[in-house]
């Protein structure tokens, strides 16, 4: 669900998705757009402080911190293999 979406970075990912030792891949142009077409309106609720449980987490806080982060200790760029 979008509303559940996390921010992390690069240093957190640790290996491709796979289902069942299959690479999970978004091959549709028009599914990515309406993923990010969903994300960006969440991303703009969340800004506004519309929570979806009480128990959310301050995504807009945790986001800063990783900014913040990567600003001091930026990763090397990764290369596809």
């Amino acid at each position: 669900m979008i509303q559940d979406m996390f921010p992390i970075t690069e240093e957190y990912i640790e290996r491709e998705y796979t289902i069942a030792g299959n690479h999970l891949m978004l091959t549709s142009e028009h599914t990515a757009r309406e993923i990010e077409k969903k994300a960006k309106k969440v991303m703009g609720m969340l800004k506004r402080g519309i929570k979806f449980t009480p128990t959310q987490p301050d995504l807009m806080a945790i986001l800063e911190k990783l900014r913040e982060q990567e600003t001091r200790s930026p990763l090397p760029h990764l290369t596809s293999v």
